[in-house]
């Protein structure tokens, strides 16, 4: 397959009179992992059903490896909705053998990728999917239940996975376990769109991001890129007293009281140095530094604009 695993191009969709996404232009390279965050009804969900043709753009184009979307999403496609979608009363082996024959493995084929995906996924502490294959799925936990979502998504070797919110619900061990798996579909040249709201994760696992907010692209580009151009405007500051004299104004855009202190983000363009000054004015400074800012910080600057 030649060109890039996913470029939309100026794509909207509207609902009624409600614009759910808004000439979003997007591009997902291959063996990288594109973050597609924002909060909850940004129009993320929507955005990967007009990725997977369950919804077609009103106006704008989607592409997957150069050729329209809809040819291409059966084949190459692997995709974790964020719904889960199991028939409760069929055997785990029997559910996973059905969804790789829908990507048209032979029965061989189908058995030999499930027990494949059942040893990768076994987790620390955890039994193997393989002991689960005898059980019905309503037998297991929403962990569980998730691993064979996923497991399904991944026995026809697609070249593109989508996965929609799926740190959803998950403890922290399945967590863990799925950040590995999506490492693991990088190292292997697999492109990822990862769909969430949790920029904790999206920061540990992201090449690249497309921040949307009201169904427009807000913040775009190489994750550590967006960071350094913003990373003369988050401070931390610590000082012998709460610093409960900073407020918004001229120079700070944003204060954050921590335990210890205040996280500060500064207004475009404005001298942290300014900053530092004020604070000296009103007590002892323990600790002024300038700090990386957080995707959390990146986000909420984006979406206050």
């Amino acid at each position: 397959m030649n060109g890039l695993p996913i470029v939309l191009e100026n794509v909207s969709k509207f609902f009624g009179s409600t614009r759910a996404v808004d000439n979003l232009s997007l591009t997902l390279r291959t063996g990288s992992v594109c973050g597609l965050l924002g909060p909850n009804g940004s129009g993320k969900t929507t955005t990967i059903r007009m990725i997977m043709s369950i919804l077609l753009p009103d106006s704008g184009e989607v592409r997957l490896w150069g050729a329209p979307a809809a040819g291409a999403v059966r084949k190459h496609v692997g995709y974790l909705p964020e719904e889960r979608g199991l028939y409760a009363t069929m055997t785990v082996f029997d559910h996973l053998i059905f969804l790789a024959e829908l990507h048209d493995l032979s029965r061989r084929e189908a058995k030999s990728a499930v027990e494949e995906w059942s040893e990768r996924f076994t987790t620390n502490g955890e039994s193997s999917p393989k002991s689960w294959w005898g059980r019905r799925v309503q037998e297991l936990s929403k962990g569980q239940q998730q691993t064979v979502q996923l497991i399904g998504a991944l026995l026809h070797r697609p070249g593109l996975v989508i996965l929609d919110e799926p740190f959803s619900g998950l403890d922290p061990v399945h967590t863990s376990h799925l950040r590995t798996i999506v490492r693991h579909l990088k190292e292997s040249g697999i492109a990822v769109l990862l769909s969430t709201h949790r920029m904790e994760q999206a920061e540990r696992l992201c090449d690249d991001i497309c921040l949307i907010h009201h169904g427009r692209a807000v913040l775009s580009g190489a994750l550590r890129e967006v960071k350094s151009a913003a990373a003369s405007r988050f401070v931390e500051l610590r000082m012998d007293r709460v610093p409960d004299f900073l407020k918004p104004d001229e120079l700070i855009a944003g204060v954050e009281m921590v335990s210890d202190g205040a996280r500060i983000r500064l207004q475009q363009g404005a001298d942290a140095q300014m900053v530092l000054a004020r604070a000296i004015r009103r007590g002892r400074v323990l600790k002024f530094e300038i700090v990386e800012p957080s995707l959390d910080d990146l986000f909420i600057e984006a979406v206050s604009r």
